[in-house]
């Protein structure tokens, strides 16, 4: 009987540090997300500035998008090409020759819209049903 009661007790004193704990973690957050009082002494005004401005929702057109993808590229290509040491360069830069000796061509793909996941879930799921209609099930 003892024996039972023990366990009981074991059992209620564990949900009260962890009802504890959560009503800590809550406090925490709400300490977290209260902002400073108006007319306060916090010198923010560049803060002011940057919040009071809007974005802009500037559309880019296609050429724009091509320009900058390019220019992204020649970018990201310098960036890596520049970890590699000078050997490396000079034999990346001798087989790229090849290829395009070869009749190898890049071709830069800039989409009007970009498809965009709602989530990992649905990825995941568009992924396996790709595999399913492949595998003929």
């Amino acid at each position: 009987m003892s024996n039972s009661n023990t366990h009981i007790l074991i059992a209620i004193s564990c949900l009260a540090l962890l009802l504890i704990f959560l009503m800590y973690k809550k406090i925490a957050a709400r300490k977290k997300n209260i902002l400073p009082a108006e007319g306060g002494n916090i010198d923010d005004s560049p803060n002011v500035a940057l919040n009071s401005q809007k974005p802009e929702n500037k559309t880019l057109t296609l050429q724009e998008r091509i320009e900058l993808s390019w220019k992204f590229l020649y970018n990201i290509t310098e960036v890596i090409l520049n970890k590699f040491s000078k050997e490396d360069v000079i034999q990346v830069n001798k087989c790229g020759q090849v290829l395009f000796e070869n009749g190898v061509r890049y071709e830069h793909v800039v989409d009007l819209a970009m498809p965009q996941v709602k989530s990992h879930t649905q990825t995941v799921e568009q992924e396996q049903s790709k595999g399913k209609k492949a595998l003929g099930v």
